[in-house]
């Protein structure tokens, strides 16, 4: 009996709005967008390319471990690069292989250079709950759903 495997693309489970900013921009500048935004980490850009990533990880242990005044600390400075990226068609499975490879939490989804979203572990995580109706409460955690979001049976 041959069974249909439905692959799930990576532009399904993206986030689409992602936070770019300029690597001349202060590490502090950059911690209040972040905060703002409510995400964990910025997209880093240079004349209209995207070069790197920061995430809170390397702010603390970049910055805060070492001492150093995030006002005075430049993003390119900090930055993880180079930038490994995935396409939005590739399959959340591609997508998560290359995070076990590289030992990341999240990938910039681009194509033909242009940034089109994110998606992060979280994002695996939750696509993976949902597959399992949210039966799982070990994946319901990893992934932070919330019980208010789960189906009354759940919750």
């Amino acid at each position: 009996m041959n069974a249909l495997i439905v692959l799930t693309l990576v532009k399904e489970i993206m986030t689409k709005q992602v936070v770019v900013m300029d690597s001349g921009m202060s590490v502090l500048e950059a911690s209040k967008m972040m905060a703002q935004k409510n995400v964990s980490c910025v997209i880093v850009s240079e004349d209209d390319t995207i070069v790197g990533i920061v995430t809170e990880r390397d702010i603390v242990r970049k910055i805060v471990a070492e001492q150093f005044k995030p006002e005075e600390v430049l993003l390119e400075n900090i930055m993880t690069t180079p930038l490994i990226t995935v396409s939005q068609e590739a399959s959340v499975e591609e997508a998560s292989k290359a995070m076990i490879t590289y030992g990341i939490r999240r990938l910039p989804v681009v194509d033909d250079g242009r940034l089109e979203g994110i998606v992060t572990a979280t994002d695996i995580a939750k696509h993976a709950a949902k597959e399992k109706d949210y039966a799982d409460s070990r994946l319901n955690a990893i992934a932070r759903i919330k019980s208010s979001e789960l189906p009354p049976s759940y919750a």
